[in-house]
């Protein structure tokens, strides 16, 4: 039997459709940056940036003038809005938020993380956008069996069961 979420992917045609979409009307109340949608989503600025235009074309994404940079939030004047927010918030994983995350007990996650300052504890979902956004530093390193663990339930999580690095 397919999920919600799984749906929800084919319909978008890709991930990062899926991820921005998800973002967009998983809270649909937000405004974001282009790098702070970005971020949400877990996808490429210059991705977000490539899909953006066709998402306001469309009419599903507006763009709200702010300085010094434009936002973006989903258009609550499309006749698509309120369907589209209900099924991704739907779709949305119902784990809720796990438990911050020790970096002291994470010495993959602790080596790639550059603060300013030292934080012994980090969100669970900071800690995930961490592991996947420098994956590729961590694949010839050998991670502790209690990493390991967090790795796999941050991305069951908050990655759909991947982590997309």
């Amino acid at each position: 039997m397919h999920t919600v979420p799984e749906a929800l992917r084919a319909l978008c045609g890709s991930e990062s459709r899926y991820r921005l979409f998800s973002a967009l009307f998983g809270a649909a109340e937000q405004e974001y940056h282009l790098r702070g949608l970005a971020a949400v989503a877990g996808v490429d600025p210059s991705h977000v940036h490539k899909l953006l235009p066709e998402l306001i074309a469309t009419g599903l994404c507006e763009q709200v003038q702010g300085a010094p940079h434009p936002k973006y939030r989903a258009n609550r004047d499309h006749p698509l809005y309120a369907r589209l927010r209900d099924l991704f918030q739907t779709g949305l994983p119902q784990t809720g938020e796990l438990e911050d995350v020790d970096v002291r007990d994470a010495p993959a996650l602790r080596s790639l993380l550059w603060t300013g300052k030292e934080r012994s504890r980090i969100p669970a979902r900071e800690a995930f956008r961490a592991y996947e956004r420098n994956w590729r530093y961590l694949r010839r390193t050998p991670i502790a069996p209690a990493e390991r663990e967090l790795i796999d339930r941050l991305a069951k999580t908050y990655g759909g069961g991947v982590i997309n690095g």
